[in-house]
C-alpha cells in the first residue's frame, strides 16, 4: 500500500492507535476539533500510531485544533517529515521541537507565539556578524512557514525572530512569513553570507510556503 490517511478527532486517533495498521510508504494523520476531555490523549495516541508505522518513509502530521497541548518532552515523532501545527507554539518550544524531529523537512506554524525569544536574537545587527557564530540546529528542515497574530507583534520583533532562525537553520531553503522582506533583509544576508554561507541559497517568501 502506498498511502494510508486518517482524519478525525482525538477520539478517532485513539481508536486508530489500538488497531493493526497495514504497511504503507506514506502515512497522513490529521487531528481536528475534539472534546476537552480528549485533548490530553491526542499526543499519546499519535505516538502510539507512529510507533506502529516504522515502515513509512513519508509521514505527514497535521494538528488543526489549537487547544491540543504539545508537550515536547513526551512526543515521539521522529518519523514525521511534514508537520503542520495550529497549536500555539512559542520560540523555546519550537527550537526543542525542531531539534527533536530529525527527519522533518517541512513545518508550518499557524500560531507562532513570539515569546521566550533568546537574547541573541536581539543582538543580530544588519551590518555586521556577531563575533561568536550561532550554533546550527541539528535538523534537516528545508521549508519553514511562520504565521502569527500579526497585530500583536512589531515588525522589529518578527524580523529578529526570522533572522535568528535563518542563521541557525543551515539546511533551510525556503522561509515563509507574513511580513515584507525588504532591503534591510537583503543587506543582512549580504553581510552575513560569508559567516553563514547557507544564506546564499535561502529564499524568503511572503506568505505560505507551497
Amino acid at each position: 500500500m502506498k498511502c494510508i490517511e486518517f482524519v478525525g478527532s482525538s477520539d478517532l486517533l485513539s481508536l486508530v492507535s489500538q488497531t493493526v495498521l497495514p504497511k504503507a510508504d506514506k502515512l497522513i494523520l490529521t487531528a481536528v476539533s475534539t472534546s476537552n476531555s480528549s485533548l490530553a490523549a491526542t499526543v499519546p495516541s499519535i505516538n502510539h500510531i507512529l510507533s506502529k508505522s516504522s515502515a513509512c518513509t513519508d509521514v505527514h502530521l497535521t494538528i488543526l485544533e489549537d487547544t491540543i497541548p504539545i508537550d515536547v518532552q513526551i512526543i515521539e515523532w521522529s518519523l514525521v517529515t511534514y508537520l503542520q501545527l495550529a497549536t500555539h507554539i512559542d520560540m523555546a518550544v519550537s527550537l526543542t521541537l525542531l531539534e527533536k524531529l530529525h527527519n522533518l523537512n517541512q513545518i508550518v506554524f499557524y500560531n507562532f507565539d513570539m515569546v521566550n525569544v533568546p537574547s541573541e536574537a536581539f543582538e543580530i545587527a544588519d551590518d555586521a556578524p556577531q563575533n561568536t557564530r550561532l550554533s546550527p540546529l541539528n535538523t534537516k528542515l528545508v521549508k519553514l512557514m511562520l504565521d502569527y497574530d500579526r497585530p500583536e507583534y512589531t515588525d522589529e520583533l518578527v524580523m529578529a525572530v526570522i533572522k535568528y532562525l535563518a542563521l541557525r537553520l543551515t539546511s533551510l531553503k525556503v522561509f515563509g512569513a507574513w511580513i515584507a522582506f525588504d532591503a534591510a533583509l537583503a543587506s543582512f544576508i549580504d553581510n552575513y553570507k560569508a559567516t553563514y554561507p547557507h544564506l546564499v541559497d535561502l529564499v524568503f517568501k511572503l506568505g505560505m510556503v507551497e
